[in-house]
Order: C-alpha cells, then structure tokens, then sequence
C-alpha cells in the first residue's frame, strides 16, 4: 500500500468495516472482460455470503472462474475545501481477494442465508421456506487476502 499513513492493519477493525458495510462491490473476471456489481452479503468472520438466482451472468461467471475481487467501505463523505486540489474524502474501506462456492445442502444454503440477513438487517430473526432455499443460489467467498485503508480518522 502506498499511503502506510492509511493503512489498517488491525484485523478487528477489517471485521467492523466488513460488518457494518451494507453493499459489497464484487469483481468478477468474465474470459477476460471485467464484470463488476454490487450485491447484498453478510460476513461471519471468516467468509462472505451472497446470494441469488440460479442462473445468469453472474453464476455463469462464477462456475467458470470463482475468483473474484471484492471491495467494500462505510463513513463515507466528501470532503470540500476552497481549492478543488484540496477536496478529499473521509472513509474507511476494505479491498480483497478470494475464491467463491456455490453451497449445495440446504443446511448450508440456510446458514448462508442467515448470515446474509443478519448482515442486511440485524437483530431481526428470519426463516427460509424449502421453497426459497430451493430457488436460491448461495455463494460462500473463501476470504484469501484482504487490507484496510482509511482516512479522516
């Protein structure tokens, strides 16, 4: 990293970013051509679920080449100044790599899912029908590399 100064190395307050983030940037490598999107994902400490349909640009990525980029960050703002060379940004953010699983066993897929809710609306309790689960595709991002970056704090 170039700006040490911003640096997070502190492996709790990754985990906070990762928990109080709400929307995961995820970069996928489709033969070659870049495909980024933002999805909804929980974090349980040691990985990062997402979900979705069964089919689409996304899974069919994903089953091609499971290796992504993610990237994630919350107090985000603006910082204005009276010169425009000196506006900058207050934020606190996560960038890292890994590897996605599509789970399989409906007891995973409902932890998965689990995880994801909690991540998207805490404190709330949440059932998943055989139904949802059936349609649903859970993804679990193997977290294999991961930093910090922060400014204004």
């Amino acid at each position: 990293m170039r700006r040490k100064d911003r640096e997070i190395t502190d492996r709790s307050e990754i985990d906070q970013i990762l928990k109080e983030a709400e929307v995961l940037h995820l970069a996928l490598n489709d033969n070659g051509t870049p495909y980024a999107l933002c999805v909804n994902f929980g974090y349980d400490g040691e990985a990062l679920y997402i979900h979705g349909a069964n089919a689409g640009r996304k899974i069919d990525i994903l089953n091609e080449n499971p290796i992504v980029c993610f990237q994630a960050y919350t107090d985000y703002a603006m910082v204005v100044k009276k010169k425009a060379s000196h506006f900058t940004a207050r934020y606190r953010s996560v960038v890292g790599m890994g590897k996605a699983e599509f789970i399989t066993t409906s007891e995973d897929k409902r932890y998965g899912l689990d995880v994801l809710m909690k991540g998207c609306a805490p404190g709330e309790e949440y059932s998943f029908g055989d139904e949802v689960v059936g349609r649903t595709a859970v993804i679990k991002i193997a977290i294999e590399s991961i930093t910090g970056k922060q400014n204004g704090f």
